[in-house]
């Protein structure tokens, strides 16, 4: 697999105002509860109407739980999203099989014609992979594999995107997986698991992270402490940033 290929995986999330160092991109991440603002709008719209690939986030993590699936379909429809996920709740596995269920319901009676991705939770590694079976038979074929899973499968998810393939291959299920953020350490993390076939995509506000506190990202970079970012408010040393991201795919992209 060639580097720019990988390169075509990877979706950078950075606050508004430096969204346009990011509009040559191939992959994308829009959340949710930022759609009202019509700057952060026009861009990931632009983006769609180029044909590009938009997913969009249901900001639980930004916001603690799931945007109400009701309002996240008439967003996903009026950005016209590429790809929407199903509502999650870490480490539970009842709680967002129930709510996958009743949301794939909703999702069926509306005009969303796009992707869904589900993002199975679990306390153990069983019971996570319990959730990804109970999601294929679904019919949910893409899925998600939250950067939270880190401590349980190790310091990169290869191991779960293994265990994911194995599973939909005894099944004789289609899957392809998204890597939802990034372990620090993305050539530990992240880098192994895009040279997978099956696994089409990562995205990550890393390189803000580190921009933000005016630290350079590269091959060894500690996790940094600060780790909040206000996507509507926050402008950084355009500079900096621009290389960060640079390192950020760079590190995605090693062997």
């Amino acid at each position: 697999m060639t580097s720019a290929t990988i390169t075509d995986k990877i979706a950078t999330i950075v606050p508004t105002a430096h969204l346009p160092e990011i509009a040559h991109h191939t992959r994308f991440m829009a959340l949710v509860h930022l759609l009202q603002d019509s700057t952060y709008f026009d861009f990931y719209k632009a983006r769609v109407d180029e044909g590009r690939y938009v997913i969009l986030d249901n900001s639980t993590v930004e916001l603690g739980e799931p945007w109400p699936m009701d309002s996240y379909l008439e967003e996903a429809l009026r950005l016209g999203a590429s790809e929407i996920l199903l509502p999650d709740w870490l480490h539970n596995r009842s709680r967002t099989m129930n709510a996958a269920a009743e949301g794939l319901v909703l999702i069926r009676k509306s005009r969303y014609r796009g992707s869904v991705m589900g993002v199975p939770q679990g306390s153990t590694q069983r019971e996570w992979a319990e959730c990804l079976k109970d999601m294929l038979t679904l019919g949910i074929c893409s899925i998600g594999i939250s950067r939270r899973y880190l401590d349980m499968f190790g310091v990169s998810r290869y191991f779960a995107c293994v265990i994911a393939d194995n599973i939909a291959l005894d099944k004789d299920a289609y899957l392809r997986v998204h890597l939802l953020g990034s372990g620090f350490r993305p050539e530990i993390d992240v880098a192994p698991c895009l040279r997978l076939p099956y696994v089409v995509g990562v995205d990550s506000a890393m390189p803000s992270y580190y921009t933000k506190l005016g630290e350079e990202l590269h091959v060894g970079s500690e996790a940094p402490e600060n780790r909040v970012i206000n996507f509507v408010s926050d402008c950084y040393d355009r500079d900096l940033l621009s290389r960060n991201i640079a390192s950020w795919v760079e590190l995605c992209s090693l062997p």
